[in-house]
């Protein structure tokens, strides 16, 4: 949870005053699963963005169901072993 929220999340505002709410848009849940299924089924960069093309626009929709373009940080550990897919990989996950 720590490297989502500090490298790929954003914090919510209230009142233009941070709320201590996090938040991954779409460009960072993109991020992340590249780094997922690099790390995880040790593919190159080329092969995870493909894998990322293909699996990504129905987990993301399926994910962000009001089309607000972001979830809540507590969801992404459940988005990535989606999109990682693997069941013995995404057990450590």
């Amino acid at each position: 949870m720590n490297s989502l929220i500090s490298e790929y999340s954003i914090e919510g505002k209230k009142n233009k005053k941070p709320d201590g709410h996090y938040y991954i848009d779409k460009h960072g849940a993109e991020m992340i699963s590249i780094a997922a299924i690099k790390q995880n089924l040790e593919m190159k960069e080329g092969e995870a963005q493909k894998l990322v093309k293909e699996r990504f626009p129905d987990l993301w929709e399926h994910y962000d169901v009001n089309n607000d373009g972001f979830m809540e940080v507590e969801r992404a550990p459940m988005f990535i072993r989606g999109m990682v897919g693997e069941n013995e990989a995404a057990a450590g996950l």
